[in-house]
């Protein structure tokens, strides 16, 4: 626990104080720590594809988007945090092709109260937790209501918000049925969802409904849903991939079944 305090601490104050360290540090902790995650984004962008950035952060994954997409494609990044969309949009400038959106996203147009973290830039959300210092208004937006993205043929959706996931698939229920080959990349976080106003049982049961294929990067991927009991577990969670179809052209996932066993 110390250790932990302590490296938020740090990173606080870079990220505050000397942003030129901190933008290369965080860059390479998460290109290490989300390696397998990105191995398969890899795998699945092409040159041309169009990527939505949903809690873009400070850029570290629109930067990486582009890379992918190159001058044909593009990246639609989302970030409601006035700091960090301010780093957001500097570290972006020089990429014609991301177009930042000051917001949150969600499943209402208008706005919010985003309740942000002491230490972490990154740890921002949409309800009051121990580690908050304040909160601030916010805009948000459903996806359904972004015009940019009502001609695009998205490939891929990135989602990291907290526990605010059911909240944004819910307001992009029309993109995603524009865009029914769309791979959704978020987290399963079940005490954010819970806290968030939603649950983990009301997510399974969005995905149930949509009829969506579910594979993670965990190989005990099949215990992941007998996990509800994670509600009272702030600090676990996991990454899936979901989708309406299955895509086997894509490797290194382990399917995930949503009936607990």
């Amino acid at each position: 626990m110390h250790e932990r305090k302590l490296l938020r601490a740090v990173l606080g104050f870079l990220y505050g104080h000397m942003f030129f360290l901190y933008w290369p540090l965080y860059r390479a902790y998460k290109s290490r720590a989300d390696q397998h995650e990105r191995a398969w984004i890899r795998q699945l962008i092409a040159p041309g594809d169009v990527i939505v950035d949903v809690g873009a952060n400070v850029g570290v994954y629109s930067v990486f988007f582009s890379e992918l997409v190159g001058p044909r494609g593009a990246v639609f990044a989302f970030e409601p945090d006035p700091q960090n969309f301010a780093r957001l949009a500097r570290t972006t400038a020089g990429l014609a092709r991301v177009f930042p959106t000051e917001a949150a996203v969600g499943d209402e147009t208008g706005s919010i109260q985003l309740f942000q973290s002491k230490g972490l830039n990154f740890d921002h959300r949409t309800y009051a937790n121990p580690d908050d210092e304040h909160s601030v208004s916010v805009a948000i937006t459903r996806l359904d209501d972004v015009q940019a993205l009502e001609d695009q043929r998205i490939r891929l959706i990135k989602i990291d918000v907290q526990g605010f996931e059911l909240s944004v698939l819910r307001g992009a229920s029309q993109t995603l049925a524009r865009n029914p080959d769309a791979k959704i990349l978020l987290e399963y976080y079940p005490w954010g969802l819970s806290a968030a106003g939603g649950s983990p049982q009301a997510f399974i049961a969005m995905l149930k409904d949509g009829n969506y294929v579910v594979r993670s990067f965990d190989p005990d991927a099949n215990l992941l849903f007998d996990g509800i009991g994670r509600t009272r577990d702030r600090n676990w969670f996991r990454n899936l991939v979901i989708g309406r179809h299955a895509d086997d052209s894509v490797s290194g996932m382990t399917h995930v079944s949503l009936e607990p066993r």
